[in-house]
């Protein structure tokens, strides 16, 4: 797909990392506000990544497949 809509449960401001499976980053993303964020997908090759979605209190990971 083109892109991957993020939903926060929280209106916060949050940081965004994605990571190939090596642990290379691909995309950073800072000072994310609101209660969604598009996250554009296009340029990617198809594969499993590794989504970092942090505030000032939690860090949370979540696999990201792109087919």
């Amino acid at each position: 797909s083109d892109y991957v809509i993020i939903n926060f449960s929280e209106k916060n401001i949050y940081k965004l990392k994605l990571f190939d499976l090596f642990g290379r980053l691909i995309i950073e993303k800072d000072e994310i506000s609101g209660s969604d964020f598009k996250l554009k997908t296009d340029f990617l090759n198809s594969g499993q990544y590794m989504l970092e979605i942090s505030d000032e209190s939690l860090i949370s990971h979540k696999a990201l497949i792109i087919k």
